[in-house]
């Protein structure tokens, strides 16, 4: 389809060399992005801007109105670099009395990525595959410049976004910490924004989030979460991971779908009083719709929709994918209510969370301000099924990768676990003390993937004094909690897999204070407890029952992440698993 009429309209200047920029043989797509490119490289100021298709003259792609007094060139100075300085806009971002070093505002340009996209390469956008060496870079960059600026400096993400940036342990435990309250708002992410729209548990803010996050928590621990009773559920899905690893037979396979497929069934009992078999094709479609989320969002296209957003949003490209993942999880979580409230029992106590947000929902339906509603049930548990789907699961591959590239430290893990633990019995959330060196590799892993690098973005609450800074009320917070995880002054050679740092001299178990995977402070994971019991039962279990190798000699496996965005994904690798020499019959207490 190719573009017969470009019509440009309130511009405040006429387009420099627009002629040679676009081309009539372009797609109306490649049209738009060209057109929006030279726009902000010249700091064009458009009220509309039409693209009008030739054998369809009512269909038009319409841009936001620019939005008065913002420059349209403000975050972006050039095609040849992706992070350029500016020196303009921090006085009024910080305000002016408090800021001594205005360098510290840097601009991120994503103008190159898109006129890669805008010169037909859009085809190549793939978010399942393996991205270009750039999608850590974003992130390498931004946290680099703390070399030059110190811990905490801003960026422009896109023309209209900008976001203070907190670098290294003693930062982010200043602000997350010690002035948690100020910096417990939660900020936007663009990717999900469309989706979640303020509700639900995480997304929320005021007293939205308080109240859903305080029925939450009670309501998790009315089920069991961090009780004996929780702990038995768990155990009984590890045993049928178990069993399932032991039906490949020493053949190769790649463990990501059963282990997500297992941390799954843990929060689909709480959330909705179910498991699911690994056979089940929808509970499949479920699973792998959660994981192309987390690939949507940390993809290089999901970095490039968060700062350009605002015009990406009504286009054909990757994000209408990542919605209908979105969709795919939102719809089985609607089924799932719908039956729910079908048979609820109003007399009896819940058997799951969604049973008691709909006995809460129905004790405040008198209630005109409740925050107990249909949209903001949808939304938390929507969110809850997917980062229990994906993050525990994640970081236990990673864990299982690293004692394949390691074998000497799955050796080590293997003896603990056999001399501390009587043969036939399954590790418990008890054993824990007695395995200090498991322990350990468990908390290395975490360290040393850093599943979070970018943090989830936080909001000021109100007008905050922050390190001689003045942070307005709704400045955005990005906590960089993998430079917290990698800071040098906590972790001595912070890139390299050494599990004898969470040791003492003693072999006993120690933890840093910058051992942060959860974050800290008010917004602190929510499913923290829940997720250190799933990683340590189904890392031990694995461990006690299975030898654990690969097709592939250690040298040869890859510990880099195959997406860095705002999530770290684990690369892809195969698994091969013996049955280990003792305990032949594993039973849970």
């Amino acid at each position: 389809m190719n573009v017969a009429k470009l019509s440009i309209t309130g511009l405040t200047e006429s387009a420099p060399n627009l002629g040679d920029t676009l081309d009539s043989d372009y797609t109306t797509f490649q049209q738009y992005l060209l057109l929006m490119g030279h726009c902000l490289k010249h700091g064009l100021r458009a009220k509309k801007t039409f693209l009008v298709i030739a054998d369809d003259p009512i269909k038009t792609l319409q841009m936001e109105p620019h939005r008065p007094g913002i420059p349209c060139d403000m975050a972006v100075r050039g095609q040849d670099s992706s992070i350029k300085e500016s020196k303009t806009h921090v006085s009024q971002k910080l305000q002016p009395e408090t800021v001594e070093d205005p360098s510290i505002l840097e601009a991120v340009d994503g103008l190159r990525y898109l006129k890669g996209i805008a010169c037909g390469h859009l085809s190549d956008v793939n978010l399942a595959a393996t991205p270009s060496p750039s999608s850590k870079e974003w992130y390498l960059k931004v946290s680099g410049l703390s070399k030059k600026h110190g811990p905490v400096f801003t960026v422009h993400l896109g023309p209209w976004r900008h976001v203070v940036v907190l670098v290294g342990h003693k930062a982010v435990q200043e602000a997350l910490g010690e002035q948690a309250e100020g910096f417990s708002g939660r900020g936007i992410l663009a990717t999900l924004d469309q989706t979640f729209d303020g509700h639900g548990v995480f997304f929320a803010n005021g007293e939205r989030w308080k109240q859903l996050r305080k029925f939450t928590m009670l309501a998790l621990r009315d089920l069991g979460m961090g009780r004996r009773e929780g702990e038995e559920l768990m155990q009984a899905e590890v045993q049928r991971l178990v069993e399932a690893f032991q039906g490949t037979e020493g053949r190769p396979f790649d463990p990501s779908l059963l282990l997500a497929q297992a941390t799954s069934n843990i929060v689909c009992l709480l959330l909705f009083g179910l498991r699911f078999s690994y056979e089940d094709e929808e509970f499949q479609a479920v699973v792998r719709a959660a994981g192309g989320t987390l690939l949507g969002i940390s993809s290089p296209w999901g970095q490039t929709y968060e700062m350009f957003s605002w015009f990406l949003q009504p286009l054909p490209g990757p994000h209408t994918q990542l919605l209908r993942h979105l969709g795919t999880l939102a719809a089985f979580t609607a089924q799932q209510v719908q039956q729910h409230r079908g048979n609820l029992d109003t007399s009896g106590p819940a058997r799951d969370l969604v049973d008691a947000f709909l006995l809460k929902m129905a004790q405040e339906e008198q209630n005109p301000s409740t925050e107990f509603t249909e949209k903001n049930l949808l939304m938390t548990v929507t969110y809850l099924l997917f980062a229990g789907t994906m993050t525990v699961g994640a970081t236990v591959r990673y864990a299982l990768l690293l004692l394949l590239k390691y074998p000497e430290v799955q050796k080590k893990v293997r003896e603990e676990l056999t001399r501390e633990l009587q043969a036939g019995q399954a590790p418990s959330l008890g054993d824990r003390a007695r395995l200090p060196y498991t322990d350990a590799v468990l908390h290395e892993a975490q360290r040393l993937l850093a599943l979070v690098p970018m943090g989830i973005p936080h909001v000021v609450t109100r007008t905050t004094q922050f390190r001689g800074y003045t942070l307005p009320q709704g400045t955005e917070i990005f906590p960089l909690l993998g430079s917290v995880l990698h800071d040098p002054e906590v972790f001595e050679q912070p890139g390299e897999f050494n599990p004898g740092r969470f040791l003492d001299a003693e072999g006993r178990f120690k933890k840093p204070e910058a051992f942060l995977p959860y974050s800290l402070g008010k917004r602190i994971c929510l499913g923290e407890g829940l997720a250190r019991a799933e990683l340590f039962l189904f890392f031990t279990a694995i461990l006690q029952a299975f030898s654990l190798d690969s097709p592939c000699p250690p040298d040869a496996l890859s510990l880099q992440p195959a997406v860095s965005g705002l999530f770290n994904i684990p690369p892809a690798f195969q698994l091969q698993v013996r049955p280990a020499d003792h305990h032949p019959a594993v039973q849970t207490r």
